[in-house]
């Protein structure tokens, strides 16, 4: 009996499915490595789905071709995922790693399919293009490719995400999904393939990352007296948008020489009058700032003294003076001034550097060209207890519980990793980091590095990275001083754990100075939402408290103090350092704030700025109480704004945001690109007086005092120096 040739063919295909699967059945049957069913649950068993013959141009991996597993793990094919099958008889292999390697062994099926139709009825692969014909970047930036696959009848489909990508000199530069980053100096090809295509290669280049100067800003006093100093400050903005202190590198110059000389940054007047100073650098020079010499000498009219007030038997605190000048000038004079102690037995002084001896109280004095300050320093009777990083955290803590009222808590140099909640502090006690070394506090996922409740903290010398301090309210005598805090981050979602110090309820009769905030919040600094809880310093009510001399570089807001039901007295929020700040510098809403003074801060290169990047909000309530004063800061805005931003818009509303019965805003500088320069709120009876206010913005739309919510009753506008100049340097 003579067979035909095609059902010959048809038996010899089933014949060869039988022989590679081990039974007749259909596409999707269970296979094992042996090509039986495997009923052992330590192998994963492969599903192949049906039907067994597809139409041409089926692409191995897609839904209609795709084998499965009944554990997780990944799949890989032979021939290659991705590639189109041509009609005819098609062998196909699907080997299968589980994700559980300890619980269940690799293995792969075979399957024989028949592709049916004819190959051109089935829209096929034709090209694979890549955007961009070449690209350059730098070490360490980044860009992104796409590439887009067409086919025959003329559709074409975005696989940058689908497709195989390929550096030719990895090296050089990585690429995944499409994402270009450069690693070294030289040349790639990057190539994508898909559906066993490939694209033409594009050419990158990598080049060494070049930052170069943008712009330099001069910063500090603009009045002086004859024969007394100021210091200026210059800090050059890169095109990287980085910040760099340059007062000691830039070239200084006076346009009047015989009015006041400049060095280093330090003002000296020697005639009255007035000299433009300015600043440059590798080409780049700063707006010239105008300083005005007074007849009469600045002379010391004040010394403040700053620091803890109660230190342990052997262990130290750091005091430090400050001076206040005729002509308002504050100055650093911790080592220029004469330092004595009414007993040297009690607590000794050099250099504002305090020794405990006996137990008892010693009056410490500073003084300076017949000006003097004095302080109390009590010596408690309690020792020193001394800790280090190679103990647990476990152990730190009992040491410390261990530890009696006015002892002092010694941390030794080196990191110490916290998981959070860190350490409990009892109060009455003083915790110092290393004064020889840098003592770390480590850890993530919140603000209580340190918890505190109580009365009666000092605490000093510590570097918290990641972490900060809980101060559960009420709290008093609290001194906080000469620490760093940084890296405080967290997911956009758990946003108020992004505080550095946390006040929370009230503090009174406490210091918060000479602290370094950096990289505060940064994780919001490119979202445009109007968040909050992620600050420097973040509090419920204060009184009787100074926030003083503290630097804040890279942040969402600085300082941030609610008042609630809480009466805020006696609070001072001055001489402090506002860089790259994404939302405010300093913000203080709600309720009484009587005795509130925000003065001598400066505040420049907002980062990622948008439709509420203020410098300053101080925003008390209508039914506030009276003796706000918002005074002699600088405010500047010369950053150019984000280009990505959404909501309300991309610019920067207010310099200073002023609200409050009896307000008074006067003496302020406030230049650059803000919309508003002073916006009045809700407020009776305040006053914008003798600012110099100046940005193109503010000329374009009349906004260097404006009203938020129309005019309020008793207010006064006076005396205010406006320019349309993007700096207040008005002979420009």
């Amino acid at each position: 009996m003579r067979i035909s040739i095609a059902l010959l063919r048809v038996y010899l295909l089933f014949f060869l499915f039988e022989v590679v699967t081990g039974c007749a059945g259909p596409l999707n049957s269970i296979v094992s490595p042996g090509g039986h069913p495997n009923p052992q649950t330590s192998t994963p068993i492969i599903t192949w789905p049906s039907p067994a013959s597809v139409p041409a141009g089926t692409a191995l991996g897609e839904a209609q071709l795709n084998a499965t597993a009944n554990v997780p793990g990944v799949f890989s094919y032979s021939p290659a995922a991705g590639t189109v099958l041509p009609a005819g008889t098609q062998t196909l292999k699907a080997t299968f790693q589980p994700a559980d390697s300890s619980h269940y062994s690799p293995v792969s099926a075979t399957a024989i399919i028949t592709v049916t139709a004819s190959q051109s009825s089935v829209p096929t692969i034709s090209s694979v293009t890549v955007s961009g014909t070449s690209a350059l970047l730098q070490i360490g930036q980044s860009l992104r490719l796409s590439a887009t696959a067409a086919y025959s009848d003329n559709s074409t489909k975005d696989v940058t995400t689908q497709a195989t990508w390929l550096s030719s000199s990895s090296s050089v530069a990585s690429v995944s999904a499409g994402n270009v980053t450069g690693l070294a100096t030289g040349g790639t090809q990057i190539v994508a393939s898909y559906g066993g295509v490939a694209s033409a290669p594009v050419p990158v280049t990598v080049s060494q990352a070049t930052v170069t100067i943008q712009r330099i800003q001069v910063s500090g006093a603009s009045m002086l007296g004859l024969g007394s100093s100021i210091q200026l400050k210059a800090v050059g903005t890169y095109s990287d948008q980085t910040a760099k202190d340059l007062t000691s590198a830039v070239t200084w110059t006076s346009s009047s020489p015989s009015v006041a000389t400049v060095q280093a940054g330090i003002v000296t007047g020697l005639a009255a009058g007035s000299a433009q100073i300015a600043a440059s650098y590798n080409g780049v020079a700063s707006a010239p700032v105008s300083v005005a010499v007074s007849q009469s000498v600045s002379t010391l009219k004040a010394i403040q003294i700053n620091g803890a007030s109660t230190v342990g038997a052997g262990a130290t605190i750091q005091l430090k003076a400050m001076g206040t000048y005729s002509d308002q000038t504050v100055k650093d004079l911790t080592g220029a001034v004469t330092w004595s102690s009414s007993s040297t037995s009690v607590a000794g002084v050099q250099t504002g550097l305090v020794t405990g001896g006996n137990a008892g109280t010693a009056t410490v004095m500073a003084s300076q060209n017949g000006v003097s300050a004095s302080t109390i320093v009590t010596v408690t009777s309690g020792h020193v207890v001394q800790v280090d990083s190679s103990m647990t955290q476990a152990e730190i803590q009992d040491a410390i519980n261990g530890s009696q009222s006015g002892d002092t808590i010694s941390f030794a140099a080196g990191t110490y990793p916290f998981i959070v909640p860190g350490l409990r502090l009892p109060d009455s006690r003083s915790y110092l980091g290393s004064n020889s070394g840098t003592t770390i506090l480590s850890g993530t996922g919140g603000y209580d590095l340190m918890v505190f409740y109580g009365n009666g903290l000092t605490l000093q010398n510590f570097t918290f990275d990641g972490g900060g301090l809980y101060l559960g309210g009420p709290v008093t005598g609290v001194n906080v001083e000469d620490n760093t805090f940084q890296n405080i981050n967290a997911p956009y979602i758990n946003w108020t754990t992004e505080i550095a110090i946390f006040i929370d309820s009230n503090a009174t009769n406490s210091d918060f100075s000479h602290n370094t905030f950096k990289n505060i919040g940064a994780n919001l600094h490119d979202v445009f939402e109007d968040e909050v809880f992620s600050s420097g310093i973040f509090g419920y009510g204060l009184s009787n408290v100074t926030i003083e001399y503290n630097t804040f570089d890279t942040f969402t807001e600085g300082v941030h103090i609610f008042y609630d039901s809480l009466d805020g007295m006696n609070v001072h929020i001055n001489h402090n350092t506002f860089l790259r700040g994404h939302r405010i510098a300093i913000e203080q809403q709600d309720s009484k704030a009587g005795g509130l003074e925000v003065a001598y801060n400066s505040v420049s290169s907002p980062l990622y700025a948008w439709a509420l990047t203020y410098g300053l909000s101080i925003a008390a309530t209508s039914d506030s109480g009276t003796g706000i004063l918002v005074h002699d800061n600088v405010i500047n805005a010369n950053m150019p704004v984000a280009v990505d931003c959404t909501g309300s818009g991309c610019y920067y509303p207010y310099g200073i945001e002023a609200w409050g019965t009896g307000t008074k805003v006067y003496n302020n500088l406030i230049e650059g690109l803000w919309q508003h320069g002073v916006a009045i709120g809700a407020a009776q009876n305040l006053s914008v007086t003798d600012n110099t206010i100046c940005g193109p913005n503010l000329a374009a739309n009349n906004t260097f005092v404006d009203f938020e919510y129309g005019s309020e009753p008793g207010t006064v506008i006076q005396d205010n120096t406006t320019s349309a100049n993007m700096t207040c340097s008005l002979s420009n």
